[in-house]
């Protein structure tokens, strides 16, 4: 929630992060009892209790006021922690339950003692911060005492002391990721790889096209190349210049800064003033008084703009403000951006996103659907992208003519997002077991191809829905494979995907002779009435470790087999007990490769009811076969289906 107040001209946000009663040497943290009356401008201990979803949803982004309540508008919390452990109110949210110890900083208080108070929801309106329920006075059923505050800004969340056993720990570690981020004053030295709030005075059209685009280095200056911000919120209002015409048109941006590895510029001729950059630093600092700034403020240069990401507008023209709000909010991974199709997103989780790629994996992505990086930055996943400019970009700057021809558009759902801020995030590597996606922030310095912001580990989470950019060789190609793809969720598919599920259905990339691929794609599998074991199909298992000449034989076309197993025994013995009767009480022989009864050297399976297998897929077939029987068996096989992604709702054998 934004908070302005209106200065002359200009409407300035209230701070969010600097609490001046915490650098008063007098502070300490205090804890009240209940029936005690709160002092103004104290910060207190106090509790709230949610569930388990909001609690993450509040540490990581913070508390956002409830519409409605017996205070009006507001946050409410308690100094009681029972009173706290009696919420969620529904039974059965009680069970993820999660208690928040907070710091709050009340700052004016109005006590309300009694139903109908003239202030009781309207205390904000005469300039207090907080209101205050005593216990006890008749206006809560429990008769425990309760707060309700204004600004979110005013409470941030400090330990975790009650939450669900297997979420405990993980609670802690976002509290502990939050609360790490330090927000320095300009005369304190920073520290290596740490996250900063910093600010950066400039013009509200500069503004906007930092917003939308990133910042763009400055060529030259006291410091060289690189984006100057600063620590010191004075210091960035003192920018665009006075004497300049745009001084009315003045945009001050909130920004958080990760510094990476950080050189100290001290005097004026330091030998590294402006190559810092060329000895592995990524920031450099002037401290204030040193004698380098005319103002004596402070002043810091980043090198890469992907280091500064733009949270906040503290001050803008007068009906500006909330127009940059809502730009920064667009441009944020929890923004539903829905003007790029012509489709209506309506879930919430669902966002438009793109992917460049090459005509080949193109191809692949039409037909089979995403697959996973194995090892990617943030481990296995599929890498994308929000922000099409960046990756048009790629495509134009790659010399490589092979390299990303193609940008698709995708539409995605992110389900449960972990934002990634820092390189040393403790969740970097262990995302997936919560989260299901993961957005890199430009802040966070992992970034350098800007290929891919997000990590989605699902891949069936991603559809295709247009393609943007493609050679014009191979554009009508992608774009019938597409359409292919868009009518072909057939009704035979969804059926036989419902019998997928069973446990028994297996794949096996069963290896025959082209004749015989034929033969099969025509009239079906036909069984053998005088085999090793007696009648049925005989399926030879291919695998990319069996090689040989007697194996390439068998083996000219590789057929993808769907087969219901259903209730299987092992025969490897010519003299087996049941080598002939084995259909009165199975379905399936398994006969391994090494034994006895087998001449191809492969696994062979026996099914008895062809009505078991079904074709889904040529793997393998010589020359320009592959292609001939694929078509052939699209006219001949019920089914038969190269656009439905098999394999993700069965198991291989």
């Amino acid at each position: 929630m934004a908070f302005s107040l209106s200065h002359g001209d200009y409407e300035v946000r209230e701070a969010k992060y600097s609490w001046r009663e915490e650098r008063l040497t007098s502070f300490c943290k205090t804890c009240l009892r209940s029936d005690e009356e709160p002092k103004n401008g104290q910060i207190y201990t106090m509790y709230h209790g949610t569930t388990l979803e909001a609690a993450e949803q509040i540490i990581s982004y913070g508390f956002k006021p409830s519409n409605s309540g017996m205070l009006g508008k507001g946050i409410y919390v308690s100094r009681d922690e029972d009173k706290a452990a009696s919420y969620p109110l529904k039974e059965k949210e009680r069970r993820r339950q999660v208690i928040l110890e907070l710091r709050v900083n009340v700052g004016k208080v109005k006590k309300i003692d009694y139903q109908g108070h003239p202030l009781q929801k309207s205390w904000h309106d005469d300039g207090y911060d907080t209101a205050w329920v005593p216990p006890g006075c008749g206006m809560v059923d429990s008769e425990r005492e309760e707060d309700c505050v204004w600004n979110p800004n005013r409470i941030q969340v400090t330990d975790v002391v009650k939450a669900p056993k297997k979420a405990l720990r993980h609670l802690k570690i976002l509290v502990e990721h939050h609360n790490r981020k330090k927000y320095l004053g300009g005369d304190e030295e920073p520290r290596n790889d740490q996250v900063y709030t910093m600010y950066h005075g400039t013009t509200l059209d500069a503004a906007e096209q930092i917003i939308a685009h990133g910042f763009t280095p400055s060529k030259g200056g006291m410091l060289g190349k690189g984006v100057y911000v600063t620590r010191d919120e004075d210091k960035a209002a003192s920018y665009p210049l006075k004497e300049t015409k745009e001084r009315h048109r003045q945009v001050i941006l909130e920004l958080r800064v990760n510094v990476g590895k950080v050189k100290k510029i001290d005097y004026q001729g330091h030998p590294l003033q402006d190559n810092w950059h060329d000895h592995g630093f990524d920031t450099a600092w002037v401290p204030p008084g040193c004698g380098m700034v005319p103002s004596g403020r402070e002043e810091d240069c980043v090198w890469d703009p992907n280091r500064i990401q733009v949270i906040d507008v503290v001050k803008a023209p007068k009906g500006s403000l909330l127009h940059l709000q809502n730009l920064i909010k667009e441009h944020d991974p929890g923004f539903h951006k829905m003007a790029l199709t012509t489709k209506k997103l309506k879930k919430k989780n669902i966002h438009i996103m793109y992917h460049a790629t090459t005509v080949t994996a193109a191809e692949h992505i039409l037909a089979r659907g995403f697959k996973c990086v194995p090892h990617g930055v943030l481990g296995k996943g599929v890498y994308i992208t929000r922000y099409e400019n960046k990756v048009t970009r790629e495509l134009l700057d790659d010399e490589n003519e092979e390299a990303y021809q193609v940008m698709l558009q995708l539409k995605v759902n992110v389900g449960k997002v972990l934002v990634l801020d820092t390189k040393s995030h403790p969740l970097k590597e262990t995302w997936y077991k919560i989260y299901d996606t993961v957005w890199m922030s430009p802040a966070s310095g992992i970034l350098k191809s800007g290929l891919g912001d997000f990590c989605v580990r699902v891949p069936n989470r991603i559809k295709v829905i247009g393609i943007e950019k493609a050679p014009e060789s191979s554009l009508a190609h992608l774009q019938t494979l597409m359409k292919k793809k868009a009518s072909g969720s057939c009704k035979s598919y969804r059926r036989r995907s419902k019998r997928a599920n069973n446990k028994n259905v297996c794949i096996i990339n069963h290896g025959t002779t082209m004749e015989a691929a034929e033969n099969v794609i025509r009239n079906g599998f036909q069984s053998s009435l005088d085999g090793v074991v007696g009648k049925g199909v005989y399926l030879c298992k291919y695998t990319d470790n069996t090689r040989g000449e007697n194996v390439d034989r068998h083996c000219e076309v590789i057929m993808e087999l769907w087969v219901n197993i259903g209730k299987d025994i092992k025969i490897d013995y010519q003299g087996h007990q049941l080598r002939t009767t084995w259909y009165k009480s199975y379905d399936t022989v398994f006969m391994p490769g090494g034994c006895a009864i087998v001449s191809s050297g492969l696994d062979e399976y026996c099914v008895r009811n062809p009505s078991r297998i079904k074709l889904v897929d040529i793997i393998k077939a010589p020359g320009n076969s592959r292609v001939h029987l694929q078509n052939l068996a699209e006219k001949y096989v019920q089914g038969f289906c190269l656009k439905c992604e098999r394999k993700q709702v069965i198991r291989p054998l």
